[in-house]
């Protein structure tokens, strides 16, 4: 048997809106019971996500395994701060050896082309060279 997605909540709500219109205008209630029926498994989904929305907010935020160190909290990645220090001071690190990569990049793609091959080709060269 198949599993229904409606929620009772809904659907008593619906068929209330289905008496309403049969007690203001008959003639309109058979009209009307298809979209009611069309309209409940929607509204039921939206139940469910409004529900299981207010669940995470109670557990807190949900810390991605796989995050990169700018987005986790500073509490994750280093509990003292000599390691935190040690972390930054690397990614720094990383990140000045990629400006001065990018630097040399810029001033080959201004001196000419066949130049900037010869840049962009350096860095496979030496990852050949250190394996």
């Amino acid at each position: 048997m198949m599993k229904m997605c409606w929620n009772w909540k809904v659907l008593a709500g619906l068929t209330a809106v289905g008496v309403g219109i049969f007690a203001v205008a008959p003639s309109l209630a058979l009209a009307a019971a298809p979209f009611l029926l069309m309209a409940a498994c929607p509204l039921s989904m939206v139940l469910m996500m409004k529900g299981m929305g207010g669940m995470q907010q109670d557990r807190g935020p949900a810390v991605v395994a796989d995050a990169s160190p700018r987005t986790m909290p500073v509490a994750a990645l280093a509990p003292n701060p000599e390691e935190r220090l040690a972390q930054l001071q690397a990614e720094m690190e990383r990140v000045q050896a990629e400006q001065a990569a990018l630097a040399r990049e810029i001033e080959a793609e201004r001196a000419g082309g066949s130049a900037a091959r010869a840049v962009q080709a350096e860095p496979l060269v030496r990852g050949a060279a250190a394996r």
